[in-house]
């Protein structure tokens, strides 16, 4: 069976890159390992997480290798079988496949990676101290005056503040500077 996998990157700059490239093989496998025909390089994907391969009709079937499941339509699933000609939208971690198919022509399998916009990087800003504590200056200047505070306010204002007390060779009393 002939497969069109259509890869959807972006530059630093915001440009769309978008790669083709022919798969003609019975089945095509998708996780992490780079064996794989749709290598989806997300720690949330398994090193062999599913495959896709026909079934009966000119439908298609995905069922999952490992046992964490996907999405299907934001339904969690672990296989199913679907027609390509409907399009389809399938999860794996940070990745979207689009799976579609127009009359005769190979069917298309469209990958891109979820950006920021798209709700993941509320979740990915969550996790990050970042979010908690001020920046980088503000806890230097923070830093700064806690030093000054402990290693020099301190024992001047102690050295000030103390009753002075006459050297006495029989008695405690104090050193110069103590």
């Amino acid at each position: 069976m002939a497969f069109l996998i259509r890869s959807i990157d972006f530059t630093a700059d915001g440009r769309e890159i978008v790669r083709d490239r022919q798969v003609a093989e019975a089945a095509i496998g998708i996780g992490r390992a780079a064996e794989n025909t749709l290598h989806l390089p997300d720690l949330a994907v398994e090193q062999e997480h599913a495959r896709i391969e026909p079934a009966a009709d000119g439908k298609l079937r995905i069922s999952a290798v490992g046992t964490l499941g996907f999405t299907m339509d934001g339904r969690k699933i672990t296989e199913a079988e679907f027609d390509p000609r409907a399009g389809h939208e399938f999860a794996f971690g940070t990745y979207r496949l689009t799976v579609t198919q127009e009359g005769s022509e190979p069917v298309t399998v469209t990958v891109r990676q979820v950006t920021d916009d798209e709700g993941w990087g509320d979740v990915v800003r969550n996790f990050a101290l970042a979010s908690a504590l001020p920046g980088k200056r503000a806890m230097a200047w923070i830093g700064l005056g806690a030093i000054l505070l402990a290693f020099l306010a301190v024992p001047i204002w102690s050295n000030l503040t103390r009753d002075p007390v006459k050297p006495d060779y029989d008695k405690p009393g104090q050193v110069m500077w103590d």
